[in-house]
């Protein structure tokens, strides 16, 4: 049977690992969402732990990566409806886009996901511009299909039971 469920944390939200006992058993990852609570459990036949130990790498993961992208995306400011630098200017064309996005790149050594969204904003960047903006709305949405590529790469070396 499927479930699915979702919470809105609220202000006192915390998260991390709680013990009962001494034993792995006796472990588990608790969200007290203020006011909700969510356990997950290790499945009671060890055999099964690998499993489990990759799905919480998994949400180790995915829950960095949406750490970064929302602060990334916090810090920034609308652009033609397109959240990109600290500009509120609109570029008029290519030239201006060009200047527009190099002022607002991330570090080079930014979290992947930061260049994803980036990329992605970019992409809309060129869109607005038309026709003009096409070839290059398709080299960032081609950045940014590498960088997903590198980001499910790097999971999946980090969940692989090695």
């Amino acid at each position: 049977m499927a479930f699915n469920a979702r919470w809105s944390p609220g202000p006192d939200a915390v998260a991390g690992m709680h013990t009962t006992g001494s034993g792995p058993h006796q472990a588990g990852l608790v969200m007290y969402l203020d006011p909700d609570s969510l356990a997950i459990l290790p499945p009671p036949d060890p055999a099964e732990w690998p499993g489990f130990v990759r799905l919480l790498r998994q949400l180790s993961g995915g829950a960095k990566d949406l750490a970064a992208l929302l602060e990334n995306t916090g810090k920034e400011v609308i652009t033609m409806g397109v959240r990109l630098g600290r500009s509120a200017v609109a570029p008029q064309n290519t030239d201006e886009a060009h200047k527009l996005i190099c002022e607002a790149m991330p570090p080079g050594d930014a979290d992947l996901s930061v260049w994803l969204t980036f990329y992605r904003q970019c992409a809309a960047v060129y869109d607005s511009l038309g026709e003009s903006g096409k070839y290059w709305r398709d080299k960032e949405l081609a950045k940014a299909k590498l960088c997903e590529q590198r980001m499910t790469q790097a999971r999946e070396q980090q969940n692989s039971p090695d």
